[in-house]
């Protein structure tokens, strides 16, 4: 078996790269994982479909920054490609960590995840705290959005209390039904 990778779902924007550098993939590095992350540079679109999918199936880990990202105007840039990387991490039933320079702000549906807020100006702080979520993540299972019975452990993160087999069989259960019952 090759050596254990963590994919990092971050904006292109250049002002992430600096956080990426000096604080993401560091801390990924301290707990002996490869760092990788999408380039959005010269592929098709298909391709780097296939390529962030790739990655996502290879890592044990995936780190998720939903932070707010301006334009040059200062308008809110479209994060969907980003949510829809953490979906489909979750959809696969991935060890997430999702971080975020706004924790006040977060969308409902993720106010229940345990969520790293992170100063952008404190990179040594996010290292040190995404090195120890990375650590704890490790020793855990995976977060199924499928499952019926959760329960939230000390610090908030929620524990898959279902086994692999329970979980393909209420997916399944789960998908006869929307197949059955169009909105």
């Amino acid at each position: 078996m090759g050596e254990k990778k963590a994919f990092v779902v971050i904006s292109f924007a250049p002002e992430f790269k600096n956080i990426y550098d000096s604080a993401i993939k560091l801390a990924i590095e301290s707990n002996h994982l490869i760092a990788q992350k999408a380039d959005g540079k010269d592929k098709a679109l298909r391709v780097i479909n296939d390529d962030i999918v790739e990655k996502i199936e290879e890592a044990e880990i995936i780190i998720i920054d939903i932070s707010n990202v301006e334009d040059d105007n200062q308008n809110n840039i479209d994060l969907s490609n980003i949510y829809f990387e953490l979906g489909l991490a979750m959809a696969r039933i991935k060890r997430c960590i999702i971080i975020t320079q706004d924790p006040d702000n977060l969308p409902f549906d993720l106010k229940s995840y345990g969520v790293l807020g992170y100063d952008k100006n404190d990179h040594e702080k996010l290292k040190n705290d995404l090195t120890e979520e990375i650590e704890k993540a490790l020793n855990e299972d995976a977060i199924d959005i499928f499952k019926n019975i959760q329960k939230n452990n000390t610090d908030g993160r929620v524990i898959n209390k279902k086994s692999s087999n329970q979980s393909v069989l209420l997916k399944n259960e789960l998908l006869d039904d929307l197949l059955s019952h169009p909105r």
